[in-house]
């Protein structure tokens, strides 16, 4: 049959191999027959390398099947395994040259599919994937990828394959630059590499504004979202008031709990000699953060830590941690110092940068200079000249400008050369294209209330916060309590605070008093009130505004007053006019009222009552109204005091009168000092040597001298002999006195020193409620209180308060010479040991204060 197949008589070969199939099962001959039959390429109608493949793959099975003789006498007929393993080694090697000759992803393919035991199948695989990726390639898309991951998921240009589909991927979707679109991609694809990018360009779009908003919507859509936490750490430090923040956040996350706790506490360093590291307390000795900076400021050490946040170097740079010891600022920074309620500035050399206190960077280390402007915009230079940017470094104004002024956080004014402009927040903040900024003044300001005065041509006009026009371009404009003076063409309009006009009329001129505006129609003078009202009518010469509740009106010859009552009080008899307030009880209640004082004809001066009624007759040189409650008078060089009804309380005796404090009232004559006590009607004479002082909150006890200080009552009666050189108050029972040399607690009612005497002291606090004072003798320092005695009793070499008034705490140290040691302790305000630590010399300098 092999002869037959070598002259090309397929059809013989085929009949005689068919015939004896179906007399008997394929075996090795026939497997063998057929695969020369469909292999030989003269068999143009059989010519199948499909199907010579299958049988000659069938006939190696069947070959391994035979037993070992039968195997012996194929091969000594020279038919063995090699025989048919060249033939299919031959078949194999033409289907490879075929779809080498088509050279397509799909020959390659079909190739691998068809002849998975080929010699050629790793490199027709290889042929294949890069066909394949050539392919998805010059597509270049994020589906053509996948297509061709999903084909060949053990091609070498996988990897490569799945960078270009994230990438594509995370483009495509995200190619809105929506909040949105990026949400539903951080959604959808989790497990993205580009997960994380998306989260911070999500965080941007929310929150480039920096506004506390911003960062609540933040955390109500997102609450799982990468960057949830950091928009909680941007809330918590918006605010001071940590209650407010609870109110507003009752479902915030725990750590802010922790956090209130101890954000307003004021922290003390403690230095640990082991580590050689500074850790910090709070005022109940709890180790709030455990040694570990290598320095801190040095004002840390003389005022303790009342800030949000702690300053630490490594020795040469600096970082922060919180007040619960979490570190939150690299140690990578020259210099770390407050910027807002929420920011740090920071500089790396002589670049400074911006960064939130939870450690998040908002503005890298590239700006000479970065000043506030509004709560998200700050202005940046390099060099001498301005521009705007946001806390997250998105310039939106380049450095070119002169100057950059905010007002109010909503406007700003930008000068450029010798041109200005006006900007609103809200249009650098969220334009969607590049601004073009317009600089139509020639000058801008700001003035009260959030407004902006532009200049344009010698015109001015006034802006609102809004950056709309409240007032156009007129001649001048001046501002008031009320409103606006309007001045155009010689003529005034008077105008609100929004540009309202408040009367129709338009004057000649217009002036603002204390409680009204004097107006000019016609050259004649006239009052109206705030509210636009005409209640004196325009008829008068001149006019003039006497204090606060006065007007002066003239017409010809004739002087007429208005003091807020109901009638014009005639005051043409007088020379000249001035209006001073009393009060005046009325029902329980005190109302301010006007006292006319007026110099009569005979050059004297009298008081006079709001409706022009005579309280005091023209007989002094002077008269003026002290405290709101008495009439002070000059008689020649001599003073008394009447009260507003007119009565005299002090006779014009003495060389000065003054206040003193509420009530009471210093009387002065032949260098000698008394007090006159008004609520009590009392006259205690002149004859001490310095103005009588209350003692504490006592009106009926006062600290006196006479040669040396005493004690003496509301009656001129000793109370404590005049033998000390000086005397404080202490308590109502204990007069604090220096005598001999030494300062001492003396007993008033039993006239005996208490057991406590030193040399000197120092104020802690001295208030209504308490007096504290480090106090000085020979056995060293300690601390006293007026209420609750000695705290710190006197035996330490120094006593410094790190706290404050209210809580103090107290460095003691205890110098043992002798060792080189220092005993250092911390106490409370109440003197309760806090801390206690033993430093030799060096330790020692770390931590004491340098002043």
């Amino acid at each position: 049959m092999i002869k037959s197949l070598e002259k090309g008589d397929f059809e013989r070969v085929k009949k005689k191999v068919d015939k004896n199939l179906e007399k008997e099962a394929l075996n090795v001959e026939a497997a063998y027959l057929l695969t020369l039959y469909y292999a030989d390429k003269r068999n143009t109608g059989a010519y199948q390398l499909d199907s010579a493949y299958k049988f000659v793959r069938v006939g190696l099975g069947l070959f391994d099947q035979l037993d070992t003789e039968t195997k012996t006498e194929f091969a000594e007929d020279g038919f063995t395994n090699e025989t048919l393993t060249t033939v299919k080694e031959r078949i194999e090697s033409t289907a490879f040259s075929q779809a080498d000759s088509l050279y397509t992803e799909e020959s390659f393919r079909d190739f691998v599919l068809r002849f998975p035991e080929a010699q050629q199948l790793k490199e027709a695989k290889s042929l294949r994937d890069s066909l394949a990726f050539v392919q998805a390639e010059q597509e270049d898309t994020y589906q053509s990828y996948q297509q061709f991951i999903d084909k060949y998921p053990d091609a070498v240009q996988k990897p490569d394959a799945e960078k270009r589909y994230d990438k594509l991927l995370y483009t495509d979707k995200t190619r809105l630059g929506s909040k949105s679109a990026y949400a539903d991609f951080i959604r959808d694809y989790p497990n993205s590499p580009f997960k994380s990018e998306a989260d911070r360009k999500l965080f941007d779009l929310l929150t480039f504004d920096h506004k506390e908003e911003s960062y609540q919507e933040y955390v109500r859509q997102f609450p799982d979202y990468a960057y949830a936490a950091l928009a909680w750490e941007f809330l918590w430090y918006k605010y001071t008031d940590k209650k407010a923040f609870f109110k507003f956040y009752p479902d915030s996350p725990a750590k802010y709990k922790k956090l209130a706790t101890v954000d307003s506490l004021k922290y003390y360093p403690y230095y640990s000699a082991e580590s050689e590291t500074f850790g910090f307390f709070d005022h109940k000795g709890v180790m709030q953060v455990k040694p570990s900076a290598v320095k801190i400021p040095e004002d840390y050490l003389c005022e303790g830590v009342q800030e949000d946040y702690i300053i630490f170097s490594d020795g040469t740079k600096q970082g922060t941690y919180n007040k619960i010891g979490e570190q939150c600022l690299r140690v990578e920074y020259d210099a770390i110092e407050p910027f807002s309620q929420d920011i740090l500035r920071v500089r790396i050399g002589d670049k400074w940068g911006l960064i939130h206190k939870s450690g998040f960077e908002m503005m890298p280390c590239k700006y000479n200079k970065i000043e506030p402007l509004t709560e998200g915009l700050v202005k940046v230079s390099n060099n001498k000249k301005w521009g705007v940017s946001t806390c997250y470094d998105r310039l939106l104004l380049p450095e070119d400008h002169d100057y950059i002024e905010s007002t109010q956080g909503t406007i700003f004014i930008l000068k450029s050369g010798n041109k200005v402009g006006v900007i609103k927040e809200s249009d650098l903040l969220y334009a969607e294209n590049s601004i073009t900024v317009q600089y139509p003044y020639d000058d801008a300001e700001k003035i009260k209330r959030g407004f902006i005065e532009v200049e344009k041509q010698e015109q001015v006009s006034v802006l609102n916060a809004l950056g709309e026009v409240v007032i156009p371009f007129t001649d001048e404009i001046i501002e008031t309590e009320e409103g606006w003076l309007v001045y155009k063409d010689s003529t005034v309009t008077i105008l609100d605070h929004f540009g309202n006009r408040i009367n129709e009329n338009v004057f000649e001129k217009a002036i603002e008093g204390p409680s009204y505006y004097a107006v000019k129609q016609k050259g004649q003078w006239g009052v109206m009130n705030f509210d636009g009202v005409v209640f004196i009518d325009v008829t008068y010469d001149t006019l003039s505004f006497l204090g606060k509740k006065g007007i002066l009106l003239e017409k010809g010859d004739e002087k007429l007053g208005y003091f807020d009552g109901e009638q014009l009080v005639p005051l043409s008899k007088y020379n000249r006019i001035k209006v001073e307030v009393g009060r005046k009880l009325e029902g329980e209640v005190y109302r301010e009222v006007p006292y006319i004082i007026a110099e009569a004809k005979n050059r004297k001066m009298q008081l006079l009552s709001e409706n022009g009624e005579i309280i005091l007759k023209p007989r002094y040189n002077d008269i003026n109204i002290i405290n709101e409650e008495l009439v002070m008078v000059k008689s020649g060089s001599k003073r008394g005091l009447f009260d507003l009804a007119g009565k005299r309380v002090v006779s014009e005796e003495y060389d000065g009168i003054a206040s003193n404090a509420p009530g009471l009232y210093s009387i002065f004559k032949q260098e000698k000092f008394g007090l006159y006590h008004h609520w009590k009607g009392v006259t205690i004479p002149p004859s001490y040597d310095v103005l009588l002082k209350p003692y504490g909150n006592s009106d009926s006890v006062f600290i006196a001298k006479k040669g040396n200080y005493g004690l003496i009552d509301i009656q001129d009666e000793p109370i404590v002999d005049f033998e000390y050189d000086e005397l404080k108050y202490w308590n109502d029972s204990v007069a604090l006195v220096h005598h001999s040399g030494k300062w001492k607690l003396l007993n008033i009612k039993g006239k005996y020193f208490l057991p406590e005497v030193f040399e000197s002291f120092r104020l802690v606090k001295e208030t209504d409620d308490e007096t504290v004072l480090i106090t000085y003798r020979s056995t060293g320092y300690g601390v006293l209180s007026n209420k609750r005695g000695r705290i710190i009793i006197e035996e330490f070499s120094d006593i410094i308060n790190l706290g404050t008034v209210e809580e103090p705490i107290y460095f003691v140290e205890r110098s043992i010479s002798q060792v080189g040691l220092y005993v250092i302790l911390y106490f409370d305000k109440d003197g309760k040991l806090l801390k206690e630590n033993i430093l030799r010399e060096r330790a020692y300098q770390n931590i004491v204060c340098p002043e």
